[in-house]
């Protein structure tokens, strides 16, 4: 298994992961993702930017992520709790998403490990993702690499989000 920056010619094979995780969300009782969400616009944007990845194991693309450093806009206004840290030095993890052939492989924490890695080079002090309250599988992943859940965040539309931050600490 390999993370590697994604390329335009990744965008379909990553597209169709992100339709097969908005599956999976809603056969799971949540609606976190809208049918055209992510769309292949969204995904190309994050590839232009920089920021998108890909899991790769052997040449077939598992999943994938964008890991974007500096001020996220949603997290400004934090409900419930606080943010463990302030300031805009930290990465965002968004729109993680793993095929359902790799699902259930520990995948998540190979993500978050590697972007947990990458806060000294961007000078990060922390990394933060968020997560329907309702995805039950991805907050036990976040739980489990150390993420503490520091409160409710809203999304653009309004709806509301369990917020995380691991607090780098120059290791694992």
């Amino acid at each position: 298994m390999e993370i590697l920056k994604a390329s335009a010619e990744d965008a379909d094979a990553i597209r169709e992961i992100m339709a097969e995780a908005t599956l999976f969300q809603r056969a799971n009782g949540f609606f976190q993702w809208r049918d055209d969400y992510p769309s292949k616009d969204d995904i190309l944007r994050d590839m232009e930017a920089g920021v998108s990845y890909k899991v790769v194991g052997g040449d077939e693309i598992l999943g994938a992520f964008s890991a974007i450093f500096g001020a996220e806009p949603t997290y400004a206004v934090i409900d419930d709790g606080d943010w463990l840290t302030t300031g805009d030095s930290y990465i965002t993890i968004h729109r993680i998403a793993f095929s359902a052939s790799s699902r259930g492989q520990g995948l998540a924490g190979k993500v978050f490990d590697y972007v947990y890695g990458l806060c000294p080079s961007l000078g990060a002090g922390s990394v933060r993702v968020d997560t329907h309250y309702d995805n039950r599988a991805m907050r036990r992943a976040v739980e489990k690499f150390g993420f503490i859940h520091c409160g409710t965040v809203y999304m653009k539309d309004g709806t509301k989000r369990a917020a995380y931050e691991k607090v780098y600490e120059g290791g694992k």
